[in-house]
């Protein structure tokens, strides 16, 4: 009995102890130009900046405006300082808060003595965290070379990709060879963007698929920057299959059975399935095989894009369609499209008339494949017909009752309860 409570006692001890972080250090040699221009950290890293010939400094900026225009003036370490190296302790912050340092001697910051820290994440937290519909955010510091250079990724999940430093862009490539020899050409977010973090919506895709992510600033590219994304899985695992269903029970002959209502033949299954396509350019889906009353929902989140139907495979094939379901305004995603009522083999087709993306293969089918199965009504149950009544006694009973241990005899005028 001791034992137990000494080792209940020992365990309450370890679970009120502190999380234990272990914290990385970093050296940076502070030169002209500096050695890095971008670092992921977290918070709790030491920064170790050694400078041992020149005359530099190092100087805290309060924001990116103050960064980009060399006007910082919190200075952290003087021309004077040798005790090498500067200790610089990351402190605590949320994932994605950007560090902005600079070197404020002579002409020393607009010659490019300047570096950013950017936190991935805090005191040994995961990067990736659960954003307010239950999918999963995963930061990427969209740096030179990235942070990290590959992630293994689920359809659904959201990668939040944060540059705040130099001139960056993204860009998704068609194929690893195009991967390979940096001739990437679906631009995502442009140098321009500015509303850190972009976000990127992993589209519906099988297991294995990769997807292949650069940067096309020029030299970027083939100097490291570019990172890869592999599929283990859709969200949630394999789709959810019909629920089983229980036979009834069998109901005794003289109980009446219930016929239950027949299954409408029209609008295919009973059950809506929702569908989520990544509208880019080229779009995630070519095709897709839906049922009547599915919802297909659109998100496109950076680029001028727009939905359109069009009426038949001709406007399709020529990219002359009118019929505008989202505009290139649209910023409420998802778009939902709910498929309509229709035969089984009926196609719609949707384009992106935007600029010439529909004819660089900005468009998609859905084609009806309604599962017509009918389920066939039962066969009305038979009442069992009660036994014929016995009319050649002239009595006046009309009931005999059995209730528990009693017998209830009633007639007429009177009623008899036998124990």
């Amino acid at each position: 009995m001791k034992r137990m409570v000494l080792y209940m006692y020992f365990l309450f001890i370890l679970t009120q102890m502190p999380e234990v972080v272990l914290s990385a250090t970093h050296s940076v040699t502070w030169t002209l130009p500096a050695q890095n221009d971008s670092l992921a950290v977290e918070s709790g890293d030491l920064i170790e900046f050694s400078w041992t010939s020149g005359q530099h400094n190092l100087v805290m900026c309060r924001d990116q405006a103050e960064y980009d225009s060399c006007s910082c003036t919190e200075e952290l370490a003087n021309t004077s300082f040798s005790s090498f190296p500067f200790q610089y302790t990351v402190p605590q912050g949320d994932a994605g808060t950007t560090m902005y340092l600079v070197c404020m001697e002579s002409a020393h910051c607009a010659n490019n003595m300047k570096m950013t820290l950017t936190l991935v994440n805090t005191f040994g937290g995961d990067a990736s965290a659960p954003s307010e519909d239950g999918t999963m955010n995963t930061a990427v510091v969209w740096s030179n070379p990235p942070n990290p250079i590959s992630l293994t990724v689920e359809s659904g999940q959201v990668v939040d990709f944060t540059w705040t430093a130099g001139s960056h862009d993204l860009y998704m490539c068609a194929d690893q060879t195009a991967y390979d020899s940096c001739a990437c050409t679906q631009e995502l977010a442009s140098t321009n963007f500015t509303s850190f973090p972009f976000q990127y919506t992993v589209p519906m895709a099988d297991a294995g698929t990769v997807m292949y992510f650069v940067c096309m600033v020029p030299g970027h590219c083939t100097n490291g920057m570019k990172m890869m994304m592999t599929m283990v899985n859709t969200m949630g695992g394999d789709a959810p299959g019909p629920a089983p269903v229980e036979s009834p029970a069998e109901s005794p002959a003289e109980s009446p059975a219930e016929t239950p209502s027949e299954s409408p033949t029209s609008g295919g299954s009973s059950q809506a399935q929702t569908h989520a396509v990544a509208w880019t350019l080229p779009v995630s889906v070519a095709t897709l095989a839906v049922q009547s009353n599915d919802v297909v929902e659109f998100t496109w989140t950076s680029g001028s894009h727009n939905l359109v139907m069009c009426p038949d495979k001709a406007a399709y094939d020529s990219c002359s369609c009118t019929q505008e379901l989202a505009s290139n305004t649209f910023s409420a995603f998802p778009f939902p499209y709910a498929v309509p009522e229709g035969e089984d083999g009926t196609t719609m087709y949707l384009v992106c008339t935007v600029n010439s993306h529909c004819e660089a293969g900005m468009k998609m089918t859905l084609t009806l494949a309604n599962d017509d199965m009918t389920m066939a009504s039962p066969p009305p149950a038979t009442m069992a017909s009660p036994p014929p009544v016995d009319t050649t006694n002239d009595s006046p009973m009309s009931s005999l009752f059995v209730v528990g241990r009693m017998v209830i005899l009633a007639t007429a005028s009177l009623y008899i309860v036998f124990f």
